[in-house]
């Protein structure tokens, strides 16, 4: 019923749009203009839009007495009937007096702006009847895009009609085009089906909605909030159309391109708004928009005193962006902080006070500043600066009211425009958008690879969602893109279920990322997974532990890499013992050098663990991949002794001499170590390391012997200048050195002598 409902609903805004367009805002604005109405007029007719919130309680009782679908159809026939009196103003005019006429135009607006309000109070309940949750927020935002989208195509017609056939006629035939328009329209959503709940919702007594108004401080805040930003949308809007007729003497057909361009801001808000709205949240939007507005009072301040066109795109494309996301932000923030039970009462009575609000202080301050500037300053565009530069002051409150309002799931202001100006944010939305609810494993595969490779914030509910997969594959990818970002608790308590229920599939993983994000929570869960029968789990539950500095699990973590023979759990025990950063354990990394039939580079990784203790990891990292596959590359670590600046000639000669004893000379290595100067053998990682060789003098070979020798030469460097950084070569035969060891977190600084 949802999808069905969904497309009706869609089809019904299609086709309003295009008759909404045709019948209201710029096109009623220029009509009236038309046919003789001044700025005060103007003015009031423009508040009718806002004022028509006072005949909610009607639909209100409609509503609760034939449901949400019935009051909307029914509204919409009579709101176009009455709109089809409009046609008949030029000829009353003509035929009677041109006062009557613009009192009966007067008459034709507010009936159909009446019959509008009427049916709006069921709009915000049939949403909420036909969306969850968890998509309602781009539900919303798809609608008014394809609104939009309609609304512009209908502007562009009425655009070429108007400069084809620029007389009063034309805007007849548009209004009698646009009356049957909106009929058809409310034809097409009597189809919607619904249950009762809008009709129960409706029955619910008004002084249950103020009790839950006084009782919630979320509402009580969004109430003025609410009024205050739809005052200055009222002040704002329609003034900018009054500005480019008569402060910029512009044609009706100038005047309705830029009515067009105020539709393209508001699709292209309106499709921001699908994808940023149900992951930043409405407040954090709502204020942007807030301040959007406050941008375009400005810009109307500083605008040219002749007009150029691009001053004018800017301006109305601001506009409609403003007006889209300010609406859409306000419905979205009331249906996440209202119960469904409560929807129509509450909105009903923030549409009223909101509403009334900006019509009766929009008309009033709109239409009298202007009247009183008119009176004491020539027509110009100078009355309209100086209009714009009161609303600007007065738009600065609702920017504070915005501010005020309770986050809803919200992320910061800040983090917002960040991914407004970020295009790896941008990307990751265009890509979760793909996200369907028929999804196929190719598909969530191919967006798991894009999500891991944008590591975007952004894709944290989506990623998290994936964790419930039922396939292996797919819930691994999940937690491995969920590594690359920063994520929040509930993500977090997600990764401990599968850490503590994916034995022998994921819980590996989601135990490397919990350690990695320094997850405290999850020490309870990593020290029973020490425990595990899934070697895999249980050598990252070691390196996790060390992560997170839980020193009660250290003595367990040593025993098991005593007891390891395995080398996978060689290699985690290693990385586990190396960031727990006590030099004692290197005599453990030692022991486990040369255990029988271990590959290489298993040694080979020990051995950078051993460096790393030992605080030499940069110079191992540099040299020692290349000369251990080739020793013949030895002059590079030559040249790098004998240029570099911080040692002496005499510590020069020192380090060659024990170059050439280490690398290429006979003798044993333990009687090497012993000619090295106190200092340095006095060191607690030297004394282990001739502790070892003298109880195993079959570990004196050729990786152990370099591996030492940087070691040394380490020592030589930070004892010669403790405090200078030394620099080390980039390029080591087209070798970049990324230095990542260095850098982890809770190592110790250089040892002490």
């Amino acid at each position: 019923m949802s999808l069905r409902a969904q497309t009706h609903y869609l089809n019904f805004s299609r086709i309003n749009a295009t008759s909404y367009a045709s019948l209201a805002e710029a096109v009623l604005i220029l009509y009236a203009l038309n046919v003789g109405a001044d700025d005060l007029l103007i003015s009031v007719i423009a508040s009718f839009p806002y004022l028509s919130a006072l005949f909610m309680p009607l639909g209100r009782h409609s509503m609760a007495r034939r449901g949400a679908v019935s009051t909307i159809s029914r509204a919409w026939v009579f709101r176009n009937l009455s709109a089809f009196l409009l046609v008949f103003v030029p000829l009353v005019q003509r035929l009677a007096t041109p006062q009557l006429g613009l009192a009966l135009f007067v008459l034709a607006a507010f009936g159909f702006f009446s019959f509008r309000g009427l049916g709006l109070t069921a709009f915000t309940p049939l949403v909420g009847e036909i969306t969850q949750a968890e998509n309602r927020g781009r539900f919303i935002a798809q609608n008014t895009l394809q609104s939009n989208l309609f609304y512009l195509g209908t502007m562009f017609g009425i655009v070429l009609l108007t400069h084809r056939y620029p007389s009063q006629s034309t805007f007849q035939g548009i209004v009698v085009f646009g009356g049957t328009m909106g009929i058809v329209a409310g034809w097409i959503i009597s189809r919607i089906p619904e249950s009762d709940q809008p009709l129960q919702s409706a029955r619910e007594p008004l002084l249950g909605a103020w009790q839950f108004i006084k009782s919630t401080s979320s509402i009580r805040r969004l109430l003025p909030a609410s009024a205050c930003i739809t005052t200055a949308l009222m002040l704002t809007i329609p003034f900018s159309m009054l500005a480019l007729k008569k402060g910029f003497l512009l044609t009706d057909h100038a005047a309705l391109i830029f009515a067009a361009l105020q539709l393209v801001g508001a699709i292209v808000s309106s499709y921001a708004n699908t994808l940023l709205l149900d992951r930043v949240g409405p407040r954090p939007m709502l204020i942007l928009y807030t301040v959007v507005l406050s941008g375009i009072c400005l810009l109307w301040i500083v605008s040219p005193p002749s007009w150029i066109w691009t001053a004018g795109i800017v301006i109305f494309l601001l506009i409609g962006a403003a007006n889209a996301g300010i609406q859409t932000s306000l419905s979205h923030y009331l249906l996440s902080t209202v119960s469904s039970e409560m929807i129509v009462s509450i909105s009903m009575v923030m549409a009223i006070f909101s509403n009334t609000i900006a019509g009766l202080l929009g008309s009033g301050i709109g239409g009298g500043l202007l009247r009183l500037l008119n009176y004491h300053l020539p027509p110009g565009l100078m009355v309209y600066r100086i209009y714009f530069a009161v609303v600007l002051i007065l738009t600065l409150p609702a920017i504070g009211m915005a501010t005020r309002l309770q986050p809803v799931a919200d992320r910061r202001v800040r983090d917002v425009l960040g991914i407004l100006f970020s295009v790896r944010d941008w990307r990751a939305l265009l890509t979760l958008q793909k996200l369907s609810e028929l999804r196929t494993e190719t598909h969530d595969r191919q967006i798991l690879r894009k999500l891991e490779e944008i590591k975007s914030p952004l894709s944290e509910s989506s990623l998290a969602a994936f964790l419930r997969s039922p396939r292996f594959l797919t819930r691994l990818r999940a937690i491995r893109a969920l590594g690359t970002i920063d994520f929040g608790e509930a993500t977090a308590d997600l990764l401990i279920h599968e850490l503590e229920t994916g034995e022998f599939t994921t819980a590996y993983m989601a135990a490397d990322i919990l350690g990695e994000h320094r997850i405290r929570k999850a020490v309870a869960p990593l020290r029973a997974a020490l425990e595990s029968r899934d070697i895999f789990l249980q050598g990252k539950a070691m390196y996790a532990l060390a992560q997170l500095a839980d020193r009660d699990s250290f003595p367990r973590i040593v025993e098991l890499f005593r007891q390891a023979d395995n080398p996978r759990l060689i290699l985690s025990g290693s990385q586990a013992l190396v960031e727990m950063g006590e030099t004692e354990n290197l005599g453990l990394l030692l022991e486990k050098l040369f255990l029988p039939e271990l590959a290489d580079s298993v040694r080979d990784e020990i051995l950078h663990g051993v460096s790393e203790l030992c605080h030499a990891q940069d110079l191992f990292y540099a040299f020692y991949p290349k000369l251990r596959r080739n020793p013949a590359e030895q002059s590079h670590l030559t040249s790098f002794i004998d240029e570099h600046a911080q040692l002496q000639p005499i510590n020069r000669r020192e380090l060659l001499e024990f170059l050439s004893r280490f690398l290429n000379g006979d003798q044993p290595l333990i009687e090497a170590l012993d000619l090295l100067p106190m200092r340095i053998k006095r060191t607690p990682c030297m004394q282990i390391w001739i502790n070892f060789l003298a109880m195993n003098p079959r570990c004196d070979v050729s990786p152990v012997r370099l591996t030492l020798f940087l070691i040394v030469l380490d020592r030589y460097l930070k004892q010669t200048t403790p405090h200078a950084k030394f620099k080390l070569p980039i390029d080591f035969k087209n070798r970049s050195l990324v230095n990542n060891a260095s850098t982890k977190k809770g190592k110790q600084g250089p040892e002490k002598n």
